[in-house]
């Protein structure tokens, strides 16, 4: 318990522990906030929970509800590891119970480190990263993390011209130069048009 609802503990680094995660499992299920955690090199992001308690004075019960995905994705972590399958099997369902920061942070980590990931859970998560790119896009402004940019552009969220023309016109409407260099680069990179001088006669 000693990092129960520590507000300041926002990412996990684990690079031994012996095989044995339950040391993990406990600091999650005891910490409400969203977190996220490295296994080993993967990352792996657990939104928020809350638990309220209900009583119910005359039946003399107290009934507890559970707010928010966090604990079902907690659910997914074991002695021996994390269960990938079962975690993706959430997103469907939870990612309505998610801030919308947090879905994104789910689905950033999956397919950044994607660790048994099926292709349908990925198609899942990209097509999600893909209707709410103008907030992915505005979370890279606010924080300044041009370089996460790198991250997206690998995982596919811009896949051809007019998706990085558009990004482009975003960052210079906000005179992020740093991000609309990097989209610029990559578009010449991806997308240059092959002059007869360039092809192979």
């Amino acid at each position: 318990g000693a990092f129960r609802n520590c507000s300041k503990l926002s990412e996990i680094e684990v690079k031994s522990a012996g095989g044995n995660l339950r040391g993990i499992k406990e600091i999650l299920a005891s910490k409400e906030e969203p977190v996220m955690v490295s296994i080993y090199g993967n990352k792996i992001f657990f939104p928020h929970f809350q638990q309220e308690f209900n009583d119910n004075v005359g039946a003399k019960l107290i009934a507890e509800i559970m707010h928010g995905a966090g604990m079902n994705y907690r659910e997914c972590v074991g002695r021996d590891g994390i269960d990938y399958l079962k975690y993706d099997s959430q997103f469907a369902a939870q990612k309505y119970s998610m801030a919308l920061s947090e879905g994104i942070n789910v689905a950033t980590a999956r397919l950044c480190y994607p660790v048994e990931l099926k292709e349908e859970a990925g198609e899942e998560y990209l097509d999600y990263l893909s209707v709410n790119k103008a907030e992915v896009l505005n979370e890279i402004v606010n924080t300044g993390a041009a370089d996460t940019l790198s991250e997206y552009i690998k995982i596919g969220l811009f896949p051809d011209k007019e998706a990085v023309d558009g990004a482009m016109d975003f960052f210079c409407e906000r005179n992020f130069a740093e991000a609309v260099n990097i989209m610029m680069e990559y578009r010449d990179k991806k997308f240059k048009k092959i002059s007869i001088s360039d092809m192979e006669i």
